[in-house]
């Protein structure tokens, strides 16, 4: 036997299985390259047609602005009512109205009509069913309440689950009258809501300066008084008239007890609901821009919904152009992003608060007399 030749055959058997091995490795890194090349590829054309659909959206806030500033007949509210994808086109506002996409490219960059940034199909739904906000403690919102048919009922729902509301409880302090100190409330406890609504008497549904002296203006503070654990009822509210400081007939708004569920909180619907109604013959008007509700969050920032629902949920009327639903599909390259957004063109309403704002103590001390020295008996350290 030749054990020379022998020794010479495991030799090349092991030099080929080698091989193999390095051959099945190479061809796994290469592979697992493509396969990141092509995953950060696809990343980074999602995330450009994700940018795309925004712009899409900001365009369609320029559609927005110009039909709110120009009449019902204009190219912008014209296109809005369409509902088609050329929206921002026919309202002028961006490209040809022939082209049936707008590319997105830097200023004096080329466009490129096949693997450039563009988005293809801008809808704008002008009618909702609600309003949705966040509101921060302490800071009010100012809805209109612009709507397509006359109604006199108003839903208010709030506090909704999330990273930031976690769990709901009971205030500390259930007594309905009362209204405890802000550490008092309770941490997990739903905010308390103060609304104020202005109602124009009118038919025209105008009003002047002096009408907010009348019983055009009415107010409801919704105080949760418990957490249940099923699903508590809706409570109805009669809005009750006020009137403005400087009037001899002012009326004190009592806090109006409000039911919360925590079994809604938990299946991520909205906790506290409250039905106001308006009094009769202060409903609100079909198309009437005079109409307002301001809500104020008290205690907690919350997330509010508000909607033209009776107790039993069923829609009396829509919002009218007051929170526009915009639907943008992005493109980039073969990739496509879809993107709803919800877009309020309020910002007119930017008002004080209050006089004053400050984060530590406010000391008041006004002294009269006939002495050059005064000792003054003013401490700001806050009152517990």
């Amino acid at each position: 036997m030749n054990r020379q030749s022998e020794k010479g055959m495991v030799s090349i058997i092991v030099v080929m299985f080698t091989s193999l091995l390095l051959v099945i490795i190479s061809v796994g890194f290469v592979r697992l390259m493509s396969q990141e090349e092509t995953q950060a590829s696809d990343n980074n054309l999602s995330q450009s047609a994700y940018d795309s659909a925004v712009s899409g959206v900001e365009d369609a806030k320029r559609v927005i602005t110009a039909c709110a500033n120009g009449s019902t007949a204009s190219a912008a509210c014209t296109a809005i009512l369409a509902q088609r994808c050329d929206t921002v086109q026919k309202a002028g506002i961006a490209a040809s109205t022939t082209d049936t996409r707008v590319t997105i490219r830097s200023n004096g960059a080329p466009a490129d009509s096949t693997q450039g940034q563009a988005y293809t199909c801008v809808k704008i739904e002008s009618t909702t069913d609600d309003v949705k906000h966040t509101l921060e403690e302490g800071v009010s919102k100012v809805i209109p309440l612009k709507t397509t048919n006359d109604t006199d009922h108003i839903m208010v729902q709030w506090t909704l689950k999330s990273d930031e509301t976690p769990a709901i409880a009971n205030p500390n302090d259930t007594n309905p009258n009362h209204l405890p100190q802000h550490d008092a409330w309770g941490a997990d406890a739903p905010a308390m809501l103060r609304v104020q609504i202005v109602a124009p008497e009118k038919p025209d549904g105008s009003m002047e300066q002096v009408d907010y002296d009348s019983s055009q203006v009415m107010t409801a503070l919704l105080r949760p008084t418990s957490v249940r654990g099923s699903s508590a009822m809706i409570n109805t509210i009669s809005l009750q008239a006020t009137r403005a400081a400087g009037s001899q007939t002012n009326v004190t708004v009592s806090p109006s007890p409000v039911l919360c569920s925590a079994a809604r909180f938990n299946a991520n619907q909205y906790a506290c609901a409250a039905v106001l109604t308006i009094p009769n013959g202060r409903q609100l008007k079909a198309g009437s821009r005079m109409a307002f509700m301001r809500v104020t969050s008290l205690y907690t920032r919350t997330q509010l919904r508000v909607s033209f629902e009776d107790a039993s949920g069923n829609a009396t009327a829509q919002f009218d152009g007051v929170q526009p639903l915009v639907d943008s599909t992005g493109r980039a390259g073969d990739v496509y992003r879809r993107v709803l957004s919800r877009v309020s063109p309020d910002g007119a309403f930017t008002f004080p608060e209050y006089a004053v704002d400050t984060t530590g103590s406010l000391c008041k001390d006004f002294s009269v007399s006939d002495t050059a020295a005064i000792s003054g008996v003013c401490d700001p350290r806050p009152k517990k």
